[in-house]
This record gives C-alpha cells, structure tokens and sequence, in this order.
C-alpha cells in the first residue's frame, strides 16, 4: 500500500462505504534504527563504564585531563541555550564580581580545601568559577549582554587581539613543556582568572558607577591589609597561625615557611605579609592600588571622601614599610611621581586660567629629581626604598638567575610550557628552595622572547590609550582612566623583581575598565544610570538657553 494513505474507502453498489486498513507492509528501515540506537546504547554504557574506571585506577595526577570532557559538554549545554532578547540579572555578576576580588585579597590564598589530585579549593575559586559560568551563559543567551560587549570590543580591538595573540602563545607553549598535563592544567587556570576577568570587566564597568564602586573596595581592602599588617607586626607572625581548622589546614612546605614568618638576613624585625604568602605580594598589592588613593584624595567628589583618602595614604605607606618590600617602596614613589606629573598636565589642559598647572607642570621635572634625590641622600630612605647591605644577596640571586635563564630562554623560541618556567631554570636559593625571582625571565622561559613582548605590549597598549583619555577627561568616571593608566605602570615596574601570578586579575581587571571607559557610545549596563547623562542634559539645557536669547 506503499504510496496510499493508512486508511482506504471502499464505494459498493448499494453498500455503505466501509473503512479498511491497508495492508501491512514492513518497513525495512526501522530494524535498522532500532539496531543502530542499541548499538548506541551500548557504546555510551562501555564508554561510561571505562571513563569511571580512569577516575578509580589513575593516580591523581591524571584527575584534571579526564575533566577535559566534561568541560566540553557544559560548554555545549551553554551554547545550545535558546536565545531571549530579554536583559539577564546582572546583579549577580556584580555580586559574584565583587566577592571574587574580595576574596581574592582579604582571604589567604593557603587557606584552603586540599583534595588528592584536584588543585586547592580557595575561597576565590568558589567565587570565580560560578561567576564565569554565568556570564558565558549570559553570552549565549541574550543578545543585549553580546551587544554591549561587542561595542567594548570594537572599540578596543588592538588591544583585544594583543590579549588574543597571548592566549595563542600560552597554547603554543604546552606541547614543549616538561609536564604538558600541569602545563595545560594552569593553562584554563590563566584562561579564568586573566581572559574571562577581562572580558567580565569590559562588559561590567559599561557602568562607571561600578568602576568607582569597585576602585573603593580595592582602597578598603587596602586598610584592611593594613589593619592586618598592623596586627600581625605586633604579633611577629601572622595572626591566624595555630588557629586554623583542620579542614583549611594544607600540608606544604610554602605553607608553613609562611606561617613561620620571614625576616631578611641581616635583619631582626618581622616582614609582614598580611593575606599574602610572601611580603612582596603584599608590596605589589599596596602600590597596585597607591594610585587610586592620590586619585581620590585630589579629586573626590566632597570632603569626605578626599580628607578619608588623604588619611589612608600614610597607612597604606606604614605597612608597605613594614613588609620591607621595595616593590612596594619603589612603587608607591613611582605612583605618587607619575600621578602628580600626569595631573599637572591635566590641570593645565582642563583650567587654563589658573597658574597652578603650569606652574607644576615646568617645574614638576626638577621637583620628581629632588624627591629622588633625597631617597638616595638620607641613609635611611635609601635603606627603605633601595635597600642596602642586607639586600645584596637577594640583588646578586637575580643577577645570577638572568645569567643562568638567558641561555635556555634562546634555546626554545616558543617557550618551555605554562608555569614551568621555574623548573626549566632550576634555580635553588639558600634554604633549597626552588625559586625564580623576575618575572621578565619567567615570561622569557615560558612563552618565548615573543611571548614576553606580546604580553608587555598588551597592558602598554591599554596605558597609550589609556593617559590621552584621562588628560581630554571633564567628567568624573572618565578621570578614572589616570590613576588606572598608573596602576598598571607600577604594576609593570614590579615584576621586573616579582614573579607571582596571584594578583594578576587585578591588572587585568583593570585594563578592562579602561577598554570600559574608552568606549566611544558608552552605556551603563541594565539598572544603571548612563554615564553621560549628567553631561547630555546640562549640555541641552545650555543650548536650549542659547536659542531662547537668540530669539
């Protein structure tokens, strides 16, 4: 009946038409689905069956790759999401954002859940992972969320196929690393907390109210380290040591050296270090956020918050003398240098009427070389800022290590792999620790002369578009774009002594809002106010007078 419908009318004379099914004809087609969807069946049962053996019989170290699958699969499920031209809750980005940086600093990075096989679950990672996975979600499901950050995109594209072409380099790297496993593992690491943290602040600081908002919380967690500091300098340890729970506790060699504490050699008082496994991460967060705090001591909006920024900045440098970390005593002089340069020529571009600007602005060259002067002049300066005998040796480890690194870095164009730098160097200080001390040589080992040139390029390139803006600024979220432009300098600054990778999303998160903040039609996300407004609206309100006198 092949050709005919499922059911036949039959007219007889004299009969009333009958309905009758067709005759049966087996579709030969349907035995073979069925077999090929039991085969299927099959195949899936074997395939689990042997993907949950890995897990049981592989040693921990092969636990990472075998999660490789299940990252592909939710990375599937998120971008086969239906489409809504509806806005999303960002709100709980915001949140997520915020407490992701929150735990980033106020929490000890070594305070966390060990597992056998499985990198450290810290506090920060709770955080940062919910928060990635929500906005990729967001990105395949609403066309609004794809827009805005598309217009960030376009308007910054150097600077976003600089980041692309890092990306590319850290790839490249793995397949010559020693251990292409922990290499690749700290590659999605790097992916996360860099790549994703940018693009989340491109999209977020769309709102320049959440730009400022965030760039208070930095200086808050920067009283709050300094609180800490204050504490743990009393204390001559950290005060959290002989106090943790035992679910918290790690088992590491770097753990206990930090919760011992550190001294430098020659000297007897205690380094502090606050949150931070080192001093020097404690230094690089200080001066990281040094900028801010000039900022809105000169330019706040009212009293208070200019008078409560002016009391924060010798708080801030107290503890950096504490640390005794000259990341931190270089970098808040090159802050308080750079701003003050940078903000007389401002002033004079802005106010041409008044002689202030140009008064500092000539004369702001012979005053930087007097303040430099003085460090090198006064023993004391010079022994916080430079250092002094008891310095040397740490001077001649780096010395010793660009003697030792240069010839490996030339040895492999494309790098030895992600995060192997340090072993690729092999370089033991005094206690036997393997260490590596610059970060300009671990760049170098890592990815290659043109990794290393890529990466520099990429945050010189936000700075270049970055200091224009902030000289051409007359409102106050753009005014921003200086001390973030200074940040990042400082922050360059420091890695030639500091290799640490542990406040990294900072930076980054903060070329974000200076991609943010150039863009050309920017908006506020959905729930804020547009950043121009203010400016839109006098500037109607002044043309609208000029009409009505010219009538």
């Amino acid at each position: 009946m092949k050709g005919r419908s499922l059911i036949s009318r039959i007219q007889r004379p004299g009969i009333k038409p009958e309905t009758r099914l067709p005759i049966y004809v087996p579709d030969r087609r349907s035995g073979r689905r069925r077999r090929l969807r039991k085969w299927c069946w099959i195949a899936l049962v074997v395939t689990a069956f042997l993907y949950g053996a890995c897990f049981a019989f592989f040693p921990p170290a092969f636990l990472p790759p075998l999660l490789i699958p299940l990252v592909i699969i939710a990375g599937l499920v998120i971008w086969a999401l239906p489409a809504t031209h509806r806005s999303p809750p960002i709100w709980i980005m915001r949140s997520l954002f915020i407490s992701f940086v929150v735990a980033l600093v106020a929490w000890p990075n070594y305070l966390a859940i060990s597992l056998p096989g499985l990198p450290w679950i810290t506090l920060s990672r709770l955080f940062v992972f919910p928060l990635v996975t929500i906005f990729l979600g967001y990105m395949s499901v609403s066309k609004t969320v794809r827009d805005d950050t598309r217009a960030v995109i376009s308007d910054n594209i150097i600077i976003i196929r600089l980041l692309l072409a890092f990306v590319i380099i850290q790839l490249i790297s793995i397949p010559f690393s020693g251990d292409p496993f922990d290499s690749f593992q700290k590659f999605l690491i790097d992916q996360v907390y860099w790549t994703a943290i940018f693009f989340l602040s491109c999209y977020l600081f769309r709102d320049p109210r959440f730009i400022t908002r965030c760039a208070w919380i930095l200086v808050a967690l920067a009283v709050w380290l300094s609180l800490v500091g204050a504490w743990e300098w009393r204390l001559g340890r950290v005060p959290w040591a002989g106090h943790i729970p035992s679910f918290l506790q790690i088992n590491d060699d770097a753990v206990l050296r930090t919760l011992a504490g550190t001294t430098r050699s020659g000297a007897v008082a205690h380094r502090v270090e606050a949150t931070f496994a080192v001093s020097l991460g404690l230094g690089e967060y200080l001066a990281l956020v040094t900028p801010l705090i000039i900022h809105f001591s000169l330019e706040g909006t009212s009293r208070f918050p200019r008078w409560s920024a002016a009391l924060i900045l010798p708080l801030v440098l107290f503890t950096t003398i504490n640390s005794g970390a000259r990341i931190g005593t270089v970098g808040f002089c090159a802050s308080v240098i750079l701003y003050g340069g940078l903000w007389a020529v401002r002033r004079w571009r802005i106010d041409r009427r008044s002689i202030l600007g140009p008064a500092m602005t000539l004369g702001y060259p012979a005053i930087a070389a007097a303040l430099l002067s003085i460090t090198f002049i006064s023993g004391r300066l010079r022994q916080i800022v430079w250092g002094g005998h008891n310095t040397d040796p740490s001077n001649q480890a780096r010395i010793d290590q660009f003697h030792m690194g240069w010839p490996k870095v030339l040895s492999a164009p494309l790098g030895h792999g992600v995060g192997r730098g340090a072993q690729v160097l092999g370089y033991y200080n005094g206690d036997g620790v393997l260490t590596i001390d610059t970060y300009i040589l671990r760049l170098a080992l890592e990815y290659g002369m043109i990794g290393l040139f890529v990466y520099y390029l990429f945050f010189f390139s936000a700075v270049a578009r970055g200091i224009p803006g902030a000289l051409r600024a007359t409102d106050e979220s753009r005014k921003l774009l200086m001390p973030l432009s200074v940040s990042i300098l400082v922050f360059l600054l420091g890695k030639s002594v500091y290799s640490s990778e542990y406040a990294h999303p900072i930076p980054f998160m903060m070329v974000g809002a200076i991609c943010a903040l150039l863009t050309g039609n920017s908006a506020p996300i959905p729930g804020g106010r547009a950043p121009f407004g203010r400016a839109i609206r006098n500037a109607r309100i002044r043309s609208t007078n000029v009409l009505s006198n010219h009538d």
